[in-house]
């Protein structure tokens, strides 16, 4: 950012319309979305100005210990650092040589088209981070006179007729041969900072058979590559959020003398502290729900039923070991809403209708398009 050496303290800045552009479902589903704005700079005394060029920024990082995922967005990315910046866009915009502005204030506007399938802004993982940032460079003989930059943020959410964000998911099991139980999860799409409801019915098959506390976890698993390695990619998992349901909380059900309980439970709403789904070329975030119930006999012999739910087992499968466990996988997905505001710490602020049933339709497809080669706009003196 410029500084003028007046009592003007910004002699150039960028403001956008929406710092955060938000893409409508997969990239063969979502329309394009125009990203408008304009720059506004302070000249003291009157120059010179050949052009102003604009730039969509990618500033991809990657740490030493991840191999290189260096294809691009759109395959651009082809640099062998641990940093790479990559224009997606450019905009330069010359008025027939230049032009001679007198001194003042003035206000450029622009807008670009931004293509459907760049990928989403990526924070808060320590393997790699994706940044998007608009730049402003006004030049005057060759020269660079003014730079400014704003940060965009790009976000991907369900498309408008999609069903995640209003199903549940459910699953039920036998837990060697003394237990019957079905767990559900609602919705099993949720957005960034939200909270999903966890129902559980539990039903005695055999006389003797307490049931005990219930702890409910989101449990967040990496994968991403070793350097200058060919094996399998690395996991590494994390508990996001969990939930104690004691004993007497948990409610008794009048018919078969079976327990069911519905327990709440809120993702975090800090950027770091939870990562939406994601699937970067060779690194990989998914989400799964974990519900362990305690089980006591009469007897006095304490069991634990573990019931984990998992992206890649639609149909589930079983694990028998001892002492007994019941192992059970089903999705969890956790995305960017729509209209999230963070904090400059990274903190969630507010967070839009999450499924966008009460939007229009028109809300999906662009307000415009415009070919990048024609006329740019003209200066306007602002005072």
């Amino acid at each position: 950012m410029s500084h003028s050496s007046g009592k003007i303290p910004m002699a150039c800045v960028i403001h956008l319309d929406n710092d955060t552009v938000v893409f409508r479902g997969n990239t063969d589903e979502c329309a394009g979305q125009v990203l408008t704005g304009f720059v506004v700079f302070h000249l003291q005394a009157p120059r010179f100005i050949e052009d102003i060029c604009l730039r969509v920024l990618a500033i991809l990082n990657i740490s030493n210990k991840a191999r290189s995922v260096w294809h691009r967005l759109r395959q651009c990315f082809q640099s062998a650092k641990l940093r790479s910046i990559e224009t997606v866009l450019e905009q330069v915009c010359l008025r027939g040589g230049g032009l001679l502005l007198p001194a003042g204030n003035y206000k450029y506007p622009f807008e670009f088209c931004l293509p459907i399938d760049l990928t989403e802004s990526i924070q808060g993982i320590p393997e790699i981070s994706l940044k998007y940032q608009v730049d402003a460079i006004i030049v005057d003989k060759g020269m660079a006179i003014f730079y400014a930059c704003k940060d965009l943020r790009i976000i991907r959410t369900p498309a408008l007729d999609a069903l995640e964000p209003l199903q549940s998911a459910s699953g039920e099991g036998i837990w060697d041969d003394k237990l019957k139980y079905s767990i559900g999860i609602s919705p099993k799409a949720v957005g960034f900072g939200g909270t999903i409801q966890l129902t559980l019915c539990a039903d005695p098959l055999t006389s003797g058979i307490a049931l005990r506390d219930v702890v409910v976890r989101v449990i967040e698993i990496r994968e991403f590559p070793i350097v200058d390695c060919l094996g399998p990619a690395a996991r590494a998992s994390r508990c996001i959020a969990e939930n104690l349901t004691a004993q007497q909380h948990i409610t008794l059900r009048s018919v078969d003398k079976g327990w069911m309980f519905n327990v709440p439970l809120s993702l975090p709403r800090k950027l770091g502290d939870c990562v939406q789904n994601l699937a970067y070329n060779e690194i990989k975030v998914e989400h799964k729900v974990e519900v362990i119930i305690s089980v006591k006999e009469l007897a006095g012999h304490g069991f634990k039923v573990s019931d984990w739910r998992s992206l890649s087992f639609i149909n589930g499968y079983f694990a028998i070991n001892w002492p007994v466990q019941l192992r059970a996988m089903v999705p969890l997905r956790i995305y960017m809403p729509l209209n999230a505001v963070f904090s400059t710490k990274g903190t969630l602020l507010t967070m839009g209708n999450p499924t966008g049933i009460n939007e229009p339709a028109s809300s999906v497809a662009p307000p415009m398009y415009r070919k990048q080669d024609q006329e740019p706009p003209a200066y306007t003196l602002v005072s």
